[in-house]
């Protein structure tokens, strides 16, 4: 296949019984409409994310905070 600026050549005998491969835009045409349906489900999986990051954050500073506590039991503890 050869490529010109504006044109396209193909061998007939080549391209005989080949079928014509689609456009690129054509696909994404193709996967955008597939993949609508999937949205409302990709928004939740996103607010779901989201919210396990908080949960997350949140149990960390918890954590943290409990582990320091303990620390400073255990320095006051080894000071007496």
């Amino acid at each position: 296949m050869m490529r010109y600026i504006g044109y396209e050549w193909c061998c007939p005998i080549f391209m005989e019984g080949k079928q014509a491969q689609p456009n690129t835009l054509d696909i994404q045409d193709a996967i955008t409409k597939a993949l609508e349906p999937l949205q409302p489900a990709i928004a939740v999986s996103q607010d779901f994310d989201v919210k396990i990051k908080e949960i997350v954050k949140m149990s960390f500073s918890e954590s943290k905070h409990e582990v320091i506590e303990d620390m400073d039991y255990r320095f006051q503890a080894i000071e007496t």
